[in-house]
């Protein structure tokens, strides 16, 4: 299989993969071949092939990885746009994280993009993502870019496996920037985490999302969690 191909000899399945592209150019898993050669290319240092391998392929999994390798170049812009891109076709939680990191880039200070690329470069490439050592360069950061900064910070956190870092950034995020537009969603997170053990504090905390954000697109979300969080102290008060 091809798949297989890609792992054993990058450089062979190159041609091989030309050939399939041409042949089903709208080949569901295309997408992903694409990527996963571009990433043996780039663990052989072979960067330019992975570049221009990239380009050939239209699809959220490739358009993600060019938005890396764009970051990497401090191409910003282009990385933002890629991401977008990307955002499109990926599953829910992916395309938010892709957003968040597209708005960071664009819409904050230097600052915040810088951290913010850094961070997300170092969870794409190497899986790693330090909480505390990013919510403290969160707080050195002006505060209108805080609260976009420690939501894609949770979302980071979260695909490393660290849910107790995802927690502690949404916590500040809610506590001191509870206006926020990125409240919103932190509120509802939080919310979830807390709903097994202090369904009474999750349904507050619920209340206070659906009321502080009347507009939020997690609003429905919420009333859902809340008509549930709601059963369950009905039935513990029994």
């Amino acid at each position: 299989m091809l798949s297989l191909e890609v792992a054993r000899d990058p450089r062979g399945a190159g041609a091989r993969l030309a050939a399939f592209a041409d042949e089903y150019p709208a080949a569901p898993e295309l997408d992903e071949l694409t990527v996963a050669l571009a990433a043996a290319y780039l663990a052989q240092g072979m960067r330019d092939e992975a570049a221009a391998l990239l380009t050939r392929v239209e699809g959220p999994r490739s358009s993600l990885e060019r938005a890396y390798l764009a970051l990497e170049d401090g191409r910003v812009d282009e990385a933002a746009d890629a991401l977008e891109r990307a955002a499109d076709g990926l599953p829910a939680a992916e395309a938010t994280e892709a957003i968040a990191l597209a708005l960071a880039l664009t819409q904050g200070g230097p600052e915040a993009a810088r951290l913010a690329g850094e961070a997300a470069l170092g969870v794409h490439r190497l899986g790693t993502f330090d909480a505390a050592a990013f919510g403290a360069e969160v707080a050195a950061l002006p505060e209108a870019d805080r609260p976009r900064s420690l939501a894609l910070g949770a979302a980071l956190a979260e695909r490393v496996g660290d849910a107790e870092g995802a927690t502690e950034l949404r916590e500040r995020l809610w506590r001191d920037h509870r206006d926020a537009p990125e409240a919103a969603a932190a509120g509802l997170a939080l919310a979830r985490r807390l709903a097994s053990r202090d369904p009474a504090r999750a349904a507050d905390l619920l209340e206070q999302v659906i009321l502080g954000h009347p507009e939020s697109a997690v609003v429905p979300s919420a009333r859902r969690e809340l008509r549930r969080v709601r059963s369950l102290l009905r039935g513990g008060s029994r």
